[in-house]
């Protein structure tokens, strides 16, 4: 875990690939803390630097940041292995959760001649993917969305769900805030 403390802390975020091996650290911080989730007295020590790292630099992000994704991974950890202890950080977190579950996936849908559109929404960000659909009766079309909008909102919900199941009782306080999102 220094190791990828020491990472953390030297890469910045000027470019793409910094951008990119910055949010494979965090992701493989969250990947050491799942190995390790039932025996958390084995990352007890780190635990408290990670979340206080974690939180400032999420906190601190832009909305639209790819981090996010990760940073929720290592959060859905830690609630695996504090369960309702992950309380003190909840409060820190949860309206960044609840706002990335909700967010808007900018997509779409192009005919498949026009490549130029789907083109020129990838050069714009790098976030864009477009996917090919043959829809049979009106022909092949392309879907084009933002992949780093969607993995957010994809990691915000499983972050949810995971508070839910591990803090038990002391998620009580989110219930109210949560059920608009899952309606």
């Amino acid at each position: 875990m220094p190791g990828m403390k020491k990472i953390l802390s030297m890469i910045g975020s000027e470019s793409q690939q910094q951008i990119m091996v910055k949010g494979k650290t965090v992701e493989t911080i969250g990947y050491l803390l799942a190995s390790v989730k039932t025996h958390p007295e084995l990352f007890e020590a780190d635990c408290k630097e990670i979340m206080e790292s974690m939180m400032k630099m999420s906190l601190t992000m832009d909305f639209d940041n790819s981090m996010h994704k990760p940073i929720f991974i290592v959060y859905e950890n830690v609630s695996t292995s504090l369960k309702e202890n992950f309380a003190v950080y909840a409060q820190h977190i949860y309206p960044l959760v609840i706002k990335s579950a909700n967010r808007t996936v900018e997509f779409t849908i192009i005919e498949e001649g026009d490549v130029s559109k789907a083109e020129a929404l990838k050069k714009k960000n790098n976030s864009y993917a477009a996917y090919k659909l043959d829809l049979k009766i009106d022909g092949v079309k392309s879907l084009v969305l933002n992949t780093d909008h969607l993995a957010q909102k994809i990691e915000a919900t499983n972050l949810i769900v995971q508070m839910a199941e591990d803090m038990g009782h002391s998620f009580s306080s989110y219930i109210e805030q949560t059920i608009p999102t899952v309606k």
